[in-house]
């Protein structure tokens, strides 16, 4: 694999075991929010350990009272909004299941306290359950396609979808076999074929 900034690598490396773990025990995480809650908590487990856990923004508004000098943000976050332009020219909102933000230049301006600006993210994570492989009619790849384009809204994207229908072929993961569309990483992950055993027929 290519190399990647030590973040991103981090958060490839618990993908990739996440997978092999569910490929190996399928029914631990049975809807999209068991996915993105297991997945989440390791990843933020692994950054929290190697000491990136937190970065520091400085907000004035809606922080509580005597705290304005306190304001250390978790790294690894889920589902916070992300502004994106569509193909109307109209600025919308996309909530990532996964966020890891990067680091910013003057912890006193956070760019995202400011109309549709956006805090930098390293990596953008989306997560599906069988879902159709199907770009034209999947906006959340198109979402991540727009947030990517400029490099400086998000520089990774990952998007993830557990099929739960098992190939009789090699279906172990390696990102190297990953299509990729620019920097946005789209996986489509089986289960590999297994003979019922006897006594379950």
């Amino acid at each position: 694999m290519a190399s990647y900034p030590k973040l991103v690598q981090i958060a490839w490396d618990v993908i990739e075991k996440f997978i092999a773990d569910w490929q190996a025990e399928p029914y631990r995480y049975v809807n999209e929010l068991s996915f993105q809650a297991e997945l989440y908590s390791r990843i933020k487990t692994v950054i929290e350990l190697t000491g990136y856990g937190t970065l520091e923004g400085r907000y004035t508004k809606d922080i509580a009272k005597g705290y304005k000098d306190k304001q250390h943000w978790s790294r690894v976050v889920c589902e916070t909004a992300m502004h994106y332009k569509w193909t109307d020219g109209g600025y919308y909102k996309f909530f990532p299941d996964i966020i890891i933000k990067d680091d910013i230049k003057e912890f006193k301006n956070p760019p995202d306290a400011i109309d549709y600006g956006n805090w930098p993210a390293l990596l953008l994570i989306e997560i599906k359950v069988d879902a159709k492989d199907d770009d034209k009619n999947n906006g959340d790849i198109e979402k991540l396609k727009i947030l990517l384009k400029n490099g400086k809204d998000a520089q990774y994207g990952c998007w993830l979808n557990f099929r739960f229908k098992p190939l009789d072929k090699n279906v172990t993961f390696n990102w190297a076999n990953v299509e990729k569309i620019g920097n946005l990483f789209k996986c489509n992950i089986y289960l590999p074929f297994r003979k019922e055993p006897d006594d379950f027929k």
